[in-house]
């Protein structure tokens, strides 16, 4: 069937509408030519039949009285129908009576006188009958006739199938040839849009088709998959235009996770280092302050002018205590004690308190007349560690500079409470030098520091207490006008 496939559907469908009526009209007409012919010898075994039985009746008294003249003339009489080839009067002992042959040169032999019916072969019809008289047979009659007349016909009624299944055929190739347009038309029109689509690249395009039968469900379907292959192509296009920035976005986001990596990193290197500064310099530092006062003790009695050196030497022993304290405050957890305190008069004791430079000038603008919550200790220390870590800034004398009070400007330190967008804020604004955009998105990075002393611990402890009560810090420097840090609170809803 390959030469089959090779076909266009118009061809296709015509051969295959020719084909079915052909078949149709070859059973049609054999039906109908098998049946003309078990009727044509029904007949004429049943005309034969009437026959032999009429011929047997007009000699039953030529047989009583041994007439075979005129059994002759009676059996001559067939002459006129033209099916009879021959025929015999058999008398009741088996002897041949009166016998009739159209073709006279033609010896034709008798059939032997056992039986009585009728027989169809393919030469032709035979039939025996008794020739009875009240209940007694005299004999048999035997005619013998051939098929021409049927195989006329026969052939007459081929001719008249053959001549209307030449017409109905001539006919079905026309009306075949209209009739595939209804089913090629439509599907040939879907192969010439899926080349364009294919062709083009355009999802966009779409087949149309009215009937709502097996091809329409075919057309809807093609225009279903084009329809999810254009949103596709879409998508893709836009995941495409977006890439870049998607690829920025997860630079970020790996950044991001990088940094809070490293950052989990130090905080895990410095619980370790805590633990051992605290075991292997405490000790050592606590032994020496104890050595420091005995020294002080002997030379007050023995007048020595050691004081200054020895007073360095405390001053640096405190320091080296308060890193040692920044290292354990934030590396460990501490449970905090909240309490509500009027945050204005909380911070007018806490500034007072505060010994500053004389060339430093601390002014306070406390107008939020509210209550938080804090834990004293620990805000104070927030609090504290911002207030220092501006008259630092202020009072910072750059590498390979000497101080010039001529060349000093004006050293102020403002701390200020409010109250904005529902929250406390203590605002601390120093007129130092500035923090650099760099370095300002470095400041709580733990063991980051600009300064020549300290480990970088003061910015990240402030923010870890902020996020302890719920509130937080920001920070806005410019280089050359100062710093400005903001640590707000919620303020206390029962109040």
């Amino acid at each position: 069937m390959k030469f089959f496939s090779a076909y266009s559907i118009k061809r296709k469908l015509v051969l295959l509408l020719v084909a079915l009526v052909t078949i149709t009209l070859l059973l049609q007409g054999s039906i109908l030519v098998y049946s003309d012919i078990k009727n044509l010898k029904t007949d004429i075994v049943e005309s034969l039949t009437v026959l032999a039985l009429a011929i047997g009746s007009m000699s039953r008294a030529a047989i009583l009285f041994e007439d075979a003249r005129t059994g002759k003339r009676i059996l001559s009489s067939l002459e006129d129908e033209r099916q009879i080839d021959f025929a015999v009067i058999y008398k009741t002992d088996g002897q041949i009576f009166a016998t009739y042959s159209r073709n006279k040169t033609e010896k034709l032999k008798p059939p032997p006188f056992d039986h009585e019916g009728q027989m169809i072969t393919k030469r032709g019809i035979e039939i025996i009958k008794n020739i009875v008289l009240e209940d007694e047979v005299l004999g048999k009659i035997y005619i013998k006739a051939n098929l021409n007349q049927m195989e006329s016909k026969i052939e007459n009624q081929l001719v008249l199938v053959i001549g209307i299944f030449s017409v109905i055929l001539l006919i079905s190739i026309p009306i075949s040839v209209l009739l595939q347009r209804f089913i090629s038309e439509p599907i040939l029109s879907l192969a010439q849009t899926a080349q364009k689509v294919s062709k083009l690249t355009d999802y966009s395009l779409r087949a149309t088709y009215d009937g709502k039968d097996e091809l329409g469900v075919l057309y809807s379907g093609f225009n279903e998959m084009l329809t999810q292959i254009q949103n596709r192509d879409q998508t893709l296009e836009q995941y495409r235009s977006n890439l870049e920035e998607l690829v920025n976005e997860r630079t970020r986001e790996l950044e991001a996770a990088q940094k809070e990596l490293v950052s989990k990193e130090k905080l895990a290197v410095m619980g370790t280092l805590s633990a051992m500064v605290s075991h292997e310099i405490r000790n050592p530092l606590g032994t020496i302050r104890n050595t420091v006062f005995n020294i002080k003790q002997l030379i007050s009695k023995s007048n020595y002018a050691l004081e200054p050196e020895l007073d360095r030497i405390e001053r640096n022993v405190v320091r080296c205590d308060h890193i040692i304290e920044e290292l354990l405050d934030f590396t460990r957890l501490q449970e905090k004690n909240l309490e509500p305190a009027k945050i204005d008069s909380w911070l007018n004791e806490l500034v007072d308190e505060q010994p500053t430079p004389d060339e430093v000038i601390i002014t306070t603008s406390l107008k939020s007349e509210a209550v938080v919550n804090i834990d004293s200790e620990s805000f104070r220390r927030a609090v504290i560690n911002v207030i220092q870590n501006g008259v630092q800034s202020m009072t910072k004398v750059k590498p390979g500079k000497q101080s010039d009070q001529s060349e000093k400007k004006d050293m102020r330190l403002t701390v200020e409470s409010r109250i904005n967008q529902g929250r406390v804020e203590v605002v601390v604004t120093d007129s130092g030098e500035g923090i650099p955009q760099a370095d300002l998105e470095k400041i709580y990075e733990p063991l980051y520091s600009t300064k020549s002393f300290g480990v970088g611990l003061g910015l990240p402890i402030v923010k870890g207490i902020m996020e302890q009560h719920l509130g937080g810090i920001n920070i806005d420097s410019q280089v050359g006008v100062g710093t400005k840090v903001t640590l707000w609170l919620p303020i206390n809803e029962g109040n």
